[in-house]
C-alpha cells in the first residue's frame, strides 16, 4: 500500500483510542445498570452519546474541512485524555454520581465525532483510490476488533479491579493516538488541497457550516439516497445493538451478555480481516441480501432454544452489518469531492445521529416498559422483550431494502453525479 507508514500510523492510534473508549463505554454501562437498577438508566447512556455531537457536528465538519486534520485530531485527543483523567480522579475519591458520567459521555461524545471524520478524511488524502478497499476494511477493523474485546475484558477488569482500571486504561489510549498523529504530523507528507489546513480560529464567523455542502444532498438524487440509507440503517443498528445487553442481562447474567457481544465483534473482525486481504471478497453480495440476513438473525435469535444458536445469529448479524459497512464507507469516500468531505460528511453524520439519538429515545421507555409489565414471565415461550426485536425489524426492514434496491445501480461505481 502506498504511503503504507503514514496509514498505519493514523491506524494504530484510532485502533488504540476507539479499543479505550469501547472499554469505557461497556463499562460505565454496567455502572449505571448496577447503581440505578433501571434499562432506562442504561440507554440515557447511548442518549447522551448522541445528542452533544448531533448540535456540534456542522461546526466539526466545517473545522475539519478548513484546518489541519491532524492538529484536530491530536487536540481533540489531549482533551479526551484529560477528561478521562478528570474523571478518574472523581471516582477514585468516591466523588462519581450519575451527572459526572452523563457530562463525561458528552463530552467524549464530541471527540468520537471529531476523531471519525478526521480519520475518514485523512485516509482519503494518504491512501490512493486503488487502495481505499483495503483501507476501508482495516479501519473497519479498527472497529470491530474494540467491540469484540471490549466486552469481555471490560467485564472482567470492571467486576475485578473496578471502574477506575478501565478509566486509567481509556486516558493512556488517548495519549498514545495523539502521539501517534504527533509522529504523522512530524514524519509524513500529505498532499491536502486547496482551502485546507488555514490557521486554526474560534472566531465563530469562520466555524461556520458551508450550505454547499446542504445543496450537494439536495440537488444530487443518489445522494440523497445514501442519506435515507444512512438514517434508516442507524435506527436499525441502534435498535438491535442497544437492547443487547439489557436483554442478556435480563434474561440471562451479565457475563452472558458480554459473550454475546464478544460473539457479535469476533465475527465483524473475521469480516474486516477478509476483506482487508480479498478487497473484492464481498462485492458480489447485494446490499440489499446482507441487510435481510441481519434483520432475519435478530428475528431467529427471539425463537431459538438455547445460546449457541443464539449466537450464532448474533455473529452472523455482525458479520454481515459489517459488510455492509465496508461496502459504503467506500461509496462515501467515493462520491463526495475531497474539499466537501468534512460538510457531507458532517450532514450525514447529523442525519446517523438524529435517527440513534430518537432510536435510543424510545426503546429506553420500550425496554423498559416490557421488563417491567404485568405480563413479563421469564417462563413464556415468547418473551417480553422478543417482541421488541420483532415490531423493529418488521417495520424497518422493508424500507431498508426497498431503499438499497434504489441505490444498487450506482454500488458499483466509483463516482457519482454532482449538482452545486
Amino acid at each position: 500500500m502506498n504511503h503504507s507508514r503514514g496509514f498505519y500510523i493514523l491506524w494504530i492510534g484510532l485502533t488504540l483510542s476507539i479499543f479505550g473508549s469501547e472499554l469505557t463505554e461497556f463499562s460505565i454501562g454496567l455502572w449505571l445498570l448496577k447503581e440505578q437498577q433501571s434499562v432506562l438508566g442504561y440507554t440515557t447512556l447511548y442518549l447522551i452519546l448522541e445528542l452533544p455531537a448531533f448540535f456540534l457536528i456542522p461546526f466539526i465538519g466545517f473545522a475539519i474541512d478548513r484546518f489541519d486534520k491532524r492538529k484536530v485530531l491530536i487536540l481533540s485527543e489531549f482533551f479526551a485524555c484529560i477528561i478521562t483523567a478528570l474523571v478518574l480522579l472523581s471516582n477514585h475519591y468516591g466523588a462519581m454520581n450519575t451527572a459526572i458520567v452523563y457530562v463525561y459521555i458528552s463530552l467524549i461524545s464530541i471527540v468520537g465525532a471529531v476523531q471519525m471524520d478526521c480519520y475518514a478524511t485523512l485516509v482519503y488524502r494518504i491512501v490512493p483510490e486503488s487502495e481505499l478497499k483495503r483501507a476501508n476494511s482495516l479501519g473497519s477493523l479498527s472497529a470491530s476488533l474494540p467491540q469484540m474485546l471490549a466486552p469481555f475484558i471490560g467485564a472482567f477488569l470492571f467486576s475485578n479491579f473496578g471502574l477506575s482500571t478501565v478509566l486509567f486504561l481509556d486516558s493512556a489510549t488517548f495519549l498514545v493516538s495523539a502521539l501517534a498523529t504527533i509522529l504523522l504530523l512530524k514524519y509524513v507528507s500529505i498532499q491536502f488541497v486547496d482551502g485546507e489546513c488555514k490557521k486554526i480560529s474560534f472566531d465563530w464567523k469562520v466555524i461556520f457550516p458551508d450550505i454547499k455542502s446542504i445543496k450537494m444532498v439536495r440537488n444530487s438524487q443518489h445522494l440523497s439516497y445514501l442519506m435515507i440509507y444512512a438514517s434508516i440503517k442507524s435506527t436499525v443498528i441502534a435498535a438491535t445493538l442497544v437492547s443487547i445487553v439489557p436483554y442478556f442481562t435480563t434474561y440471562y447474567t451479565p457475563t452472558t451478555a458480554g459473550y454475546m457481544m464478544t460473539i457479535g465483534g469476533f465475527a465483524m473482525v473475521i469480516t474486516s480481516l477478509l476483506s482487508a486481504w480479498k478487497p473484492n471478497i464481498f462485492n458480489a453480495i447485494p446490499i440489499t441480501l446482507l441487510d435481510l440476513v441481519y434483520g432475519i438473525s435478530f428475528i431467529f435469535m427471539t425463537q431459538l432454544p438455547n445460546l449457541i444458536t443464539i449466537g450464532f445469529c448474533i455473529g452472523s448479524a455482525f458479520m454481515v452489518l459489517r459488510m455492509s459497512i465496508i461496502k459504503m464507507d467506500t461509496i462515501w469516500l467515493c462520491s463526495v469531492p475531497k474539499e466537501y468531505h468534512g460538510r457531507v460528511f458532517a450532514v450525514r453524520n447529523m442525519i446517523k445521529s438524529f435517527s440513534t439519538f430518537t432510536t435510543y429515545f424510545i426503546t429506553g421507555f420500550m425496554l423498559n416498559h416490557l421488563v417491567n409489565s404485568e405480563s413479563f414471565d421469564l417462563n413464556t415461550d415468547i418473551k417480553a422483550l422478543d417482541y421488541f426485536y420483532i415490531i423493529v425489524i418488521l417495520l424497518t426492514l422493508p424500507v431498508l431494502i426497498f431503499v438499497g434496491y434504489k441505490l444498487t445501480p450506482k454500488l458499483n461505481t466509483e463516482k457519482l453525479s454532482w449538482t452545486i
